[in-house]
């Protein structure tokens, strides 16, 4: 697909957006009538599964923006998650026509990729292994963020969305008992994806390692990247680069590199990080040794 075709249907999603009611009419017509022919669709050769708050808004949309990158529906489809119910032709039917693989494979003789970002991908318990059963051979992209930043923007964005009343300090000291239970309810009811977990598992969430064995119990480590989104905001140009190269596509530059949903909110108590900081370092630590990356968040 070219530029000019990219950037009539970025224009027109984001004419729609601004209709919220309308723009989700529309969604449902377009998935349903995406179901009837999803046979003539393709299925995503890659995944990023989060973590939230970590930029996988931004790379998604850098993502998108490749000529050789196909979109899906939307960013989060949220299939191995909270609509595993639904038919496989239903997640098939999120993703382009194969037509539009075609085009970019055998006329203009490039790699062609497509995929999603669903975050919340990272902290179900059952979503490695319902990905890997569809989508053995996809590449797993994964972005980290100092855990002690990534739990406090995510805590800023549920308060934004008013899911949050209480304050930081509040908040991680009641997760353990608002969170008490969720885990075990999306292991034992496949519908489930959890009600408080993903809104209230602020320090859970950041804790990396389990979740990232989760999926390696599944996944090689080689169809992984994992992306340190200090460095992706440092140097998205040259992050951006590498996860193409993984991807097996030909280099690429984008005019910009805008970073979206950013908030501005009031720092952090230090006191407050200073016992965070205790608290995730030997969580880090298992990190570094168990990747063989040093992010230096301890530093």
């Amino acid at each position: 697909m070219n530029n000019y075709s990219l950037n009539v249907r970025k224009s027109v999603r984001q004419k729609l957006t601004n209709h919220d009611r309308f723009y989700s009419l529309t969604r449902f017509f377009h998935r349903k009538s995406n179901e009837l022919t999803h046979c003539f669709h393709t299925l995503p050769n890659f995944l990023i599964i989060g973590a939230a708050k970590c930029g996988t808004s931004s790379f998604y949309d850098y993502l998108m923006n490749n000529p050789c990158v196909c979109k899906s529906v939307t960013k989060q489809i949220h299939f191995f998650d909270r609509y595993y119910d639904n038919k496989l032709s239903w997640y098939k039917s999120c993703f382009p026509l194969t037509l539009e693989k075609f085009y970019i494979e055998r006329i203009l003789q490039k790699k062609f990729a497509t995929g999603e970002a669903t975050p919340h991908y990272m902290t179900h318990p059952l979503a490695s292994k319902r990905a890997f059963e569809i989508l053995p051979n996809a590449k797993i992209i994964v972005m980290l963020r100092n855990p002690i930043d990534r739990a406090y923007s995510h805590y800023q964005m549920e308060k934004a969305n008013h899911n949050e009343e209480l304050s930081f300090e509040e908040s991680i000291e009641q997760e353990n008992s608002r969170t008490s239970g969720e885990f075990e309810k999306m292991l034992n009811n496949e519908n489930n994806s959890g009600i408080n977990y993903p809104h209230h598992a602020y320090i859970k969430s950041s804790e990396y390692l389990d979740q990232i064995k989760r999926w390696m119990e599944y996944y090689p480590k080689e169809q992984f990247f994992f992306i340190e989104s200090e460095e992706f905001n440092n140097n998205p140009s040259k992050v951006y680069n590498q996860v193409l190269d993984f991807l097996e596509l030909s280099p690429h530059e984008l005019p910009e590199y805008k970073k979206l949903r950013h908030r501005n909110y009031q720092n952090m108590n230090p006191n407050t990080r200073k016992k965070l900081f205790e608290y995730f370092k030997p969580f880090n630590e298992k990190l570094y040794k168990f990747l063989g990356i040093n992010f230096h968040w301890d530093s």
